[in-house]
């Protein structure tokens, strides 16, 4: 999904893709960074608990990180300016992190509604996240 938002987009794209864990972030951001001919650090970059390789603008770009990551971005931009897309994979796997950065994703639409939210998850039950 992400590499189709980046190529689709093009240099417009800056999204954020929050991954539940640590070693799925950089094992993603790997392999689209490879999928598209390029290295981590260029279109596509991680950041997680005291590791970082973050993408280099100004061309489109994504960034994978884990959902503690989101959240203080969230809680120090909450509009999350700058950004175009969110993208929650793994939705299906609730924590509080998740739970609170829906919370404030949902804000987040308020104060920038050109802001594209998208929830993934292979199991996900619609009903709990409607409510």
């Amino acid at each position: 999904m992400p590499a189709a938002i980046l190529r689709s987009c093009g240099v417009k794209t800056n999204a954020i893709v929050s991954e539940p864990r640590r070693v799925a972030a950089i094992g993603l951001a790997e392999r689209v960074a490879s999928e598209l001919g390029d290295e981590v650090g260029g279109l596509v970059g991680y950041q997680v608990r005291l590791q970082s390789k973050p993408p280099r603008p100004p061309c489109g770009t994504v960034l994978y990180c884990t959902s503690g990551i989101l959240l203080r971005r969230l809680q120090s931009n909450p509009g999350l300016n700058g950004c175009s897309h969110v993208i929650i994979d793994e939705a299906h796997e609730r924590d509080v992190n998740t739970d609170i950065t829906l919370l404030l994703l949902k804000r987040a639409l308020d104060i920038n509604p050109e802001l594209k939210v998208v929830i993934m998850s292979a199991t996900l039950d619609v009903g709990v996240f409607k409510r």
